[in-house]
């Protein structure tokens, strides 16, 4: 039998307030009767942690950004504090625009062998600013999902 994509959908409480809740379903065969067993989730409470761990990231006095194809598709506002572009300018740059030239190998090299885990060292190089201004990184870089594919947390 074939299960069928879940559903989020919003439920009203007798208060008229409304809360997400997942819908599944899949067909059964139960007693010899193909029937359709469906489940319900409450989604409040992972939505609050959700919410509670993304303030966590986007304050976080560290700068943290996600990665995926040398682009970001994340940065927290200590990052772009720290280079000095908007978010708008940092997602639609390539990640090594902002590093030094000189380390641009060390950077790839380094990036390379902490998502496969052959370092656990952080490394440090580089950067250049949105001022032209050079600046030294202290960098860790591990292996995430993002979006349903690969991409690096640094």
């Amino acid at each position: 039998m074939n299960n069928i994509q879940p559903h989020e959908l919003l439920f009203k409480r007798k208060d008229d307030s409304t809360f997400p809740v997942e819908v599944k379903a899949r067909n059964v065969t139960y007693k010899g009767r193909d029937i359709r067993l469906v489940s319900f989730r409450d989604l409040t409470a992972q939505r609050q942690n959700e919410k509670f761990l993304e303030t966590i990231v986007v304050h976080a006095p560290a700068s943290m950004s996600i990665i995926q194809n040398r682009r970001f598709k994340f940065v927290n506002r200590q990052f772009c504090r720290d280079t000095g572009y908007t978010e708008e300018e940092l997602l639609s740059m390539d990640v090594m625009q902002g590093v030094y030239p000189e380390d641009r190998a060390l950077v790839r090299n380094s990036t390379i062998q902490m998502l496969r885990g052959e370092r656990t060292e952080p490394f440090e190089f580089r950067t250049i600013n949105k001022n032209g201004n050079m600046r030294w990184v202290l960098q860790s870089v591990t292996p995430i999902t993002y979006g349903s594919q690969r991409a690096s947390l640094a």
